[in-house]
């Protein structure tokens, strides 16, 4: 695990369009077709909880909303807060952009040893309770961090839910505990 404070998830104001992209770049399967719990009202945390089940999007921890310019989020390490991989696939994150929207920064970080290629990571629209488009991915091949950072940055409307999924790299059987 790489040492010191990592950030790993980032909100920033700024504008601009997302991106996106990769070899999945369908929605999550909403297993039946549920709704995406609300994000909440209250600000982001500082460290985001890995609380399971968090499994499908209708169980995605509700993170908050963002209420300043610039919001900085960190998973720390723990089984509570940042594991994936063997049985546990996906953790999936729901929370609502500031009023002025901004750009969504992510880069978790693990073993490389323990878990070559962990996670990808991907980030969707919700509309109305429903998985709507994805907005941004990283597929990154990297053995030991997932990053949207600077150009990979990733551009989020004012007042608007977002959904991020972390996957488990398919045929990956190792699991590791993320930070960042």
């Amino acid at each position: 695990m790489r040492t010191g404070i990592l950030a790993a998830m980032f909100l920033a104001t700024a504008c601009g369009g997302g991106g996106g992209g990769g070899d999945d770049t369908t929605a999550p399967d909403a297993e039946g077709n549920c709704t995406v719990p609300d994000p909440g009202a209250g600000g982001i945390p500082f460290s985001w909880p890995d609380t399971e089940p968090n499994d499908s999007p209708c169980e995605a921890v509700a993170i908050g909303t963002s209420v300043n310019n610039g919001d900085a989020t960190w998973f720390d390490g723990t089984a509570e807060s940042g594991s994936l991989g063997g049985t546990d696939r996906k953790d999936y994150f729901v929370f609502k952009s500031s009023s002025q929207g901004g750009t969504f920064h992510n880069g978790p970080c693990w073993d490389g040893t323990a878990a070559p290629n962990l996670m990808d990571a991907y980030l969707y629209k919700v509309v109305g309770g429903q998985v709507d488009s994805m907005v941004g991915a990283s597929e990154d091949t990297d053995a030991a961090c997932e990053n949207t950072t600077g150009a990979g940055d990733i551009a989020m409307e004012a007042n608007t839910v977002y959904l991020l999924e972390l996957r488990a790299v398919a045929n990956e059987g190792a699991s590791a505990l993320y930070a960042a």
